[in-house]
C-alpha cells in the first residue's frame, strides 16, 4: 500500500487510523482470516466504514 500517498493526502484521520490498525494486526495474523479481522473489529468497530472510504477514493489517493 502506498504509505506516502496516504498520508500526503486529505483523507480522514480515521482511515489513517484504519491502516495502522489494519498493518500491525499483520504483525500477528499474516494472511486475512477470520481471526485477524476479529482483532481489527475489536479497535475498530467501524472499520467497515473506514475500509470503504478507501475502497471508495482509491483513485483520488492515486493522483494526490
Amino acid at each position: 500500500f502506498p504509505y506516502t500517498t496516504l498520508f500526503r493526502s486529505m483523507c480522514p484521520l480515521s482511515v489513517i487510523d484504519y491502516v495502522v490498525v489494519h498493518e500491525l494486526s499483520h504483525v500477528t495474523y499474516k494472511n486475512h482470516n477470520t481471526a485477524f479481522w476479529a482483532r481489527v473489529k475489536t479497535l475498530l468497530p467501524d472499520y467497515e466504514d473506514r475500509q470503504e472510504w478507501l475502497r471508495t477514493n482509491k483513485k483520488l489517493m492515486e493522483v494526490i
